[in-house]
């Protein structure tokens, strides 16, 4: 078993560096409003899901297919620009916690 610690060091380093690739580099105009909520990378530091929210503005299927394809760029550029001995391969995943929140009352819960 790695080091927990470790692990979060890297997933949070692989967080940070995708959603400032998405930002600065990530020219595709069918790519809408992203934000990377959580990182899981395996325990042998081989696979790492990435879990977005997408904006509801653009179409999430196309947006996860879109981010899929261009995974290699991402990991491309994590070898650049990070220490790590090798860079896992990237899976982007919609992150549907958010959506169930929008769905339900959760924030008139909350307020009462």
């Amino acid at each position: 078993m790695p080091n927990p610690y470790r692990m979060y060091q890297a997933e949070d380093i692989i967080q940070r560096c995708v959603a400032k690739l998405l930002d600065e580099k990530c020219r595709d105009p069918r790519i809408g409003r992203v934000t990377i909520t959580s990182v899981e990378i395996s325990n042998k530091y081989a696979h790492a899901k990435l879990w977005v929210n997408i904006a509801q503005d653009s179409d999430a299927i196309t947006t996860i297919k879109l981010l899929n394809k261009a995974s290699g760029f991402f990991r491309y550029e994590l070898a650049k620009n990070t220490y790590f001995r090798g860079v896992p391969k990237l899976r982007f995943v919609p992150d549907t916690e958010t959506y169930k929140m929008y769905e339900t009352d959760f924030w008139d819960n909350i307020t009462k």
